[in-house]
């Protein structure tokens, strides 16, 4: 299979494009391989200042076996930004004269030259004899871009510390045929990303949170890099763990590929919680999955979850957290605010260098770089814009406009896209009418050629457009079972819901060619709002939304999670009108009543005065039944729930579970023993009842009795599940031991400007 990428090898060699990476990405590489290839706590120097010593040890040495140097060390970076560029003795002068100055202090017996520059023979001898004849230096060594490509292609824990290498070099030699097969969904998708990638913080966490617990979920802001980082560990983890990254969307198709006998699988999960918008449905089936999840990673399978930042926090207050404390303990939260200055210069610079601007643009645009890095509304995907042409062919090249640019991103992208003509707007609406993708070869049904229509374009256009659009505003996966388009981001899809949402003609191309459970994921209803949602829906609409509500392939729990979270009032009770039976298939409530819709939908109703009184009631005797037979204590956790009950009843609750379920907690707890699933870790599965047990504990304060009684229910619990813990751990037998690698950062001050070669 062809590479997907188009790299300079010579026979078994690689050459690695060190010349692409800026001067400062260089000197990084060259601190990371003394760190992790020599063993060595060198001491890295910033790059002002340095004295001629970018790094220094003291200590011992041995390059090769029998080949033994000590004292001190001294290491100097040269780089090149020209390729197939050989390293002389005259491009060394102004280190030779600071080398004299070193040595005569006693400071570098061994003397190391890290570089990009290629070698000859007849070079290497005059370098080597200059800096040897200098009184003090023992031994000169020239690790030259040969060597460092080698050192980079045998050390697979190199290329995850350095993750930005996959993208110099070529993937089907560096890592083997089988890995690479399997890494090819990943490859496509980021071939040209890999080389831009900057190890930032949020990335050395996520390395720690995944060799440490197998696990990782990367939360930020749209367009903060959460996936960037997830398909870097995903490769890194295909090459350092041989594992098989499979790519999933939600619980169910993790539970469709899991395989207790094989360890070596990693589940990428992009928006675990939703896309735009909480999708309670998706929380819901990751808690009924929490168990299996939990042995597969103690089996040795490893996992990457993403989700944006307000989309979390609205999933946290349902997900069973402390069935699965490792959300907590693997959270990495990557806050753009809290990079580093440094971090941010690399990632424009990067992603400047490395675009398809032109140099005269790299030139004319380097002064304004470093106010970009330090504007506190930087993110990495106003980089990658920054980077292509598409994005900046009507950008004026002034303070003012590349602050706005930097400030107000989805309104300059949508903006932008006004700016496109009228095939490759088309385009975008293709794409968007088809959910954020479409499959390959393109195909056109009756309702999109009536789009293309309206949108004044035809197949033969908006295919030419989408080729054009290929890189900068869509992707093109080509992977060899169902390659796909897509967006290139998901922000542009919500630069473009806002252009749908002012246009009441795109709106009716939208509706008309969306598939219903798509519109579901990205509308509201009413005057309420939704964070993330996209289209808000007119009133003249509602009843086209409510007719299609009635396609028999709707899952109901999705339909009652979008009635009661993504609907107003208005809509709620046109839909209640042309639905009698409603209010009565929701007024029983099931257990646990945070995690039914229907729970959901009877306290909005409440809220907006639509809910009957004798439904109420049937509700609240179903949750008094529950409260003592489980027991659920929900209702009285949760603010939207308890609030559906009076005071007396909430009271009356109270009084039966004093006096029918804690004096029989033993018996209680018996019930849930004989259902146990050795299959299960025993305190994930005990570990609603004792939340039930704590929630009473906080309503029942003062009552020393009950208060006793409820504490010796949780102890008892804790002897239960420590007898079954033996079981548990003979039928779950770990066969997997993973391997260790870590990551020494370095954090150094710099009075050289980083955007020095960015026009190089």
């Amino acid at each position: 299979m062809a590479s997907l990428f188009a790299p300079s090898v010579q026979s078994t060699n690689i050459d690695f494009q060190l010349h692409t990476l800026g001067w400062k990405s260089f000197q990084d590489l060259c601190a990371t391989i003394l760190r992790n290839n020599f063993a060595q706590s060198f001491q890295i120097f910033g790059s002002s200042n340095d004295a001629g010593k970018d790094g220094a040890f003291k200590g011992n040495w041995q390059p090769t076996p029998g080949d033994n140097l000590s004292g001190s060390f001294v290491a100097q970076c040269k780089h090149t930004t020209k390729g197939n560029t050989s390293l002389t003795l005259s491009v060394l002068s102004d280190e030779l004269n600071k080398a004299i100055l070193l040595a005569d202090k006693g400071e570098c017996e061994n003397y190391i030259i890290l570089t990009n520059y290629s070698l000859t023979g007849s070079n290497h001898g005059q370098i080597i004899q200059a800096f040897k004849s200098i009184a003090g230096i023992n031994e000169v060594r020239i690790l030259g871009k040969e060597w460092i490509s080698d050192t980079i292609k045998e050390s697979a824990s190199l290329r995850m510390l350095v993750p930005r290498v996959y993208g110099l070099g070529d993937l089907s030699q560096i890592i083997d045929e089988r890995a690479y097969q399997q890494a090819l969904i990943i490859l496509a998708t980021m071939a040209g990303e890999l080389a831009k990638f900057v190890v930032t913080d949020p990335y050395k966490k996520s390395v720690r949170a995944i060799r440490e617990h197998g696990f990782v979920i990367l939360l930020g802001e749209p367009a903060a890099g959460k996936t960037t980082i997830a398909a870097s560990l995903s490769l890194g983890s295909v090459d350092s763990w041989g594992v098989r990254p499979i790519k999933i969307s939600n619980a169910k198709e993790f539970n469709d590929h899991w395989n207790a006998n094989d360890p070596n699988q990693l589940f990428w999960v992009d928006d675990v919680f939703g896309s735009t918008q909480y999708d309670r449905d998706l929380v819901h089936e990751w808690n009924l999955k929490i168990p299996a999840f939990q042995a597969a990673l103690k089996k040795g399978a490893k996992a990457i979850f993403t989700s944006r930042d307000y989309i979390y926090r609205s999933a946290i207050q349902d997900f069973k957290t402390s069935a699965f404390p490792l959300i907590a303990d693997s959270q990495v939260v990557i806050d753009v605010q809290k990079l580093s200055l440094r971090e941010k210069s690399e990632i424009l610079y990067n992603h400047i260098k490395l675009g398809d601007q032109p140099r005269t643009f790299r030139s004319q645009i380097k002064g304004l770089l470093p106010a970009a890095a330090k504007n506190p509304h930087f993110l990495p995907e106003i980089a990658r814009r920054l980077g292509g042409r598409k994005f900046t062919s009507k950008l004026l090249l002034t303070e003012t406009r590349i602050r706005k640019f930097v400030e107000e991103p989805v309104d300059f992208l949508t903006d932008t896209i006004k700016t496109l003509d009228t095939h490759s707007q088309a385009a975008l609406a293709y794409i968007f009418i088809g959910g954020g993708t479409r499959p390959s070869p393109l195909e056109f049904s009756g309702l999109d050629r009536r789009a293309l229509e309206m949108l004044d374009t035809n197949e033969g256009k908006l295919i030419k457009a989408m080729d054009s659009l290929k890189g900068s505003f869509l992707k093109f996966v080509n992977i060899e079972a169902d390659p796909f388009w897509s967006f290139k981001h998901r922000t542009i899809g919500d630069a473009y819901a806002g252009l749908i949402a002012e246009d009441p003609n795109l709106l009716e191309i939208y509706l008309a060619g969306a598939k219903t459970e798509r519109i579901m994921d990205e509308i509201i209803c009413g005057n309420i709002t939704f964070a993330g949602a996209k289209v808000k829906i007119p009133t003249k609409f509602f009843e086209e939304i409510i007719n299609r509500l009635d396609d028999v392939t709707i899952n109901r729990r999705k339909l009652l999670s979008f009635l009661s979270n993504k609907c107003g009032a208005v809509f709620l009770e046109k839909y209640i009108k042309a639905h009698p039976v409603f209010l009565d298939s929701i007024s029983e409530p099931g257990t646990y009543l945070s995690s039914w819709p229907e729970t959901g939908m009877i306290s909005r109703l409440r809220e907006f005065g639509l809910l009957p009184e004798e439904n109420r009631e049937r509700f609240v005797e179903g949750v008094r039944d529950l409260a003592v037979t489980m027991p659920d204590t929900d209702f009285l956790s949760h603010d939207y729930i308890r609030a559906i009950f009076r005071d007396e009843e909430i009271a009356k609750i109270l009084k039966d579970l004093r006096e029918k379920l804690i004096p029989n907690l033993k018996e209680k707890i018996q019930d849930w023993k004989s259902d146990y699933d050795t299959a299960e870790d025993p305190e994930s599965y005990f570990a609603p009842l004792v939340d039930s047990l704590q929630v009473l504990l906080e309503n029942f304060v003062g009552e020393e009795p009950i208060e006793k009684a409820l504490d010796a229910g949780i102890t008892e619990i804790e002897k239960v599940a420590g007898e079954l813990q033996e079981d548990y751990a003979e039928a779950n037998a770990e066969p997997y031991e993973d391997d260790e690698w870590g990551y020494e950062g370095r954090e150094s001050d710099t009075e050289r400007d980083i955007f020095d070669d960015v026009d190089k």
